[in-house]
């Protein structure tokens, strides 16, 4: 009698064993999933905006071009900024209108994207304060050091359905492997 008592309790601990290896395996690899999306949704935002921070190098360069002008960028405000970067806006705009083939769908609407101008210490110079961890930047270099920064907010939501519709297009794939 008393074998039989230690072989029932002997396969109910080996299910509870079993069950807690089971339960726990799924957790890692639920907790696995939320990690990758959330570090490939970041990646792929922070892509986004270097992509999109590429189509300012105009306007890099004419800010270098000013830095060795002036020496320093104590003589940008508010409405000489606002008015440079307006520029390259509709600038960036016309050449984006020439594609020979444009993307399917409505056009997204172009908002002018919050730039920001830093100096060669990461410190606001002009645009939007925006903390520097929340930016895409690209160095602006005048005789050969680097003298600012141009910064493109790193946009959390996608900007457009093209960019909505290709994250969506990779998340499928990854669930469909089996991530």
């Amino acid at each position: 009698i008393n074998n039989v008592y230690f072989h029932k309790m002997r396969i109910k601990l080996a299910y509870k064993i079993f069950a807690s290896f089971l339960l726990l395996s799924v957790a890692v690899v639920i907790l696995m999933i939320v990690l990758i999306q959330q570090l490939t949704y970041r990646i792929f935002t922070e892509h986004a905006a270097n992509r999109r921070l590429g189509e300012f190098t105009h306007l890099v360069s004419e800010l270098a071009d000013f830095y060795r002008e002036q020496g320093s960028w104590k003589t940008i405000d508010d409405k000489s900024w606002s008015e440079l970067t307006a520029t390259h806006n509709r600038q960036r705009q016309a050449r984006s209108r020439r594609l020979p083939f444009p993307p399917p769908g409505k056009p997204p609407i172009e908002e002018a994207p919050p730039l920001v101008l830093l100096d060669a210490n990461h410190d606001w110079v002009a645009g939007p304060e925006i903390p520097f961890d929340e930016l895409a930047v690209k160095p602006i270099e005048a005789e050969g050091r680097v003298v600012g920064w141009l910064g493109l907010k790193i946009a959390r939501d996608f900007e457009h359905d093209l960019n909505l519709a290709y994250f969506e297009k990779q998340t499928r794939a990854f669930y469909i492997t089996g991530g």
